[in-house]
């Protein structure tokens, strides 16, 4: 009976070590980070996240496209724990598809209506708004909304990237909801008709064809890297975003959620502060009706 007790006290002994030692060692969660993302100074984010929580980071890069198809699949491996795109038409597809958990209160009340899931699955973390540019010694005079882009004054003049671009079917999804279908399809045939060069593959290719003076005004995603170019914003609610959420599968969901607060206080900086009035839903749901109208429009 003493030999009996003895072994169970030591087991007991054994297994609230082991429950310490687990408590005490840092916990690890996995991010499914789109690839532009280490662009941004992304790794030294993690690594800061990590000695603020002493949660331990395994980011998985890859297509903004292709991670988000994996979490839905659940053929994601390792498990995703945070999904983090490039774009609301990848995170809109993950909260529709029901790959995503709801985010806790903390988290979304930080955030604009506009810029969240409404059922709580994601929230935005970084907004870009389209810009546009001119090369040296062009003006942007007359050119007030997106529609003045398609007017014959513009013919030969303007460049756009391809509409295999999220942020640009974003800009049409959203042109589709403010205008409605024909007359967005009117402004994106202008669009075809004035071009000056085929769309580029990327803003990159656009940006460099403008400093060249290939093309003398050119619309990208964002302000990123435009240098001393003639820059202008066009009015009108349209915007592209970086979005997140926790998978619905994680293994670590608190880890997740605590990552998701801390990035978003980070990253959204300033957004409760300006004025969205299109929820940027909308470039996930009209997203299939952007691909079809830029089909027929001859939008490549």
């Amino acid at each position: 009976m003493r030999h009996a007790l003895a072994a169970v006290l030591a087991a007991l002994t054994l297994a609230a070590c082991g429950e310490r030692a687990s408590q005490e060692a840092p916990s690890t969660i996995v991010v499914y980070v789109h690839e532009h993302a280490q662009q941004l100074r992304f790794a030294e984010m993690l690594a800061e996240f990590t000695a603020e929580s002493g949660i331990a980071v395994t980011p998985r890069y890859g297509s903004s496209r292709e991670l988000t198809d994996a979490v839905i699949g659940k053929t994601d491996s390792p498990r995703a724990d945070v999904l983090l795109t490039s774009n609301a038409a990848d995170i809109w597809r993950a909260g529709y598809e029901g790959a995503l958990r709801p985010l806790p209160e903390a988290v979304l009340r930080g955030v604009p209506e506009v810029l969240r899931d409404p059922d709580g699955a994601w929230v935005a973390t970084i907004v870009r708004t389209p810009t546009l540019i001119a090369a040296e010694g062009v003006a942007l005079d007359g050119v007030a909304s997106y529609a003045d882009l398609a007017a014959p004054a513009m013919a030969g003049r303007l460049c756009i990237a391809s509409s295999q671009l999220p942020a640009n079917r974003a800009l049409i999804a959203m042109l589709i909801e403010s205008e409605r279908a024909r007359p967005a399809e009117r402004i994106v045939r202008g669009w075809v008709r004035n071009l000056a060069r085929p769309p580029y593959a990327g803003d990159s290719d656009l940006l460099a064809a403008v400093y060249a003076g290939d093309c003398e005004i050119g619309l990208v995603a964002s302000g990123a890297g435009i240098g001393n170019l003639l820059q202008a914003s066009l009015p009108g609610p349209y915007i592209g975003i970086d979005g997140v959420g926790v998978a619905r599968h994680a293994g670590n969901p608190e880890g997740a959620h605590r990552f998701v607060e801390w990035i978003v206080a980070k990253q959204s900086l300033g957004l409760s502060g300006r004025y969205f009035t299109m929820h940027v839903g909308v470039a996930g749901y009209r997203d299939a009706e952007a691909r079809l109208l830029a089909e027929r429009a001859g939008y490549r």
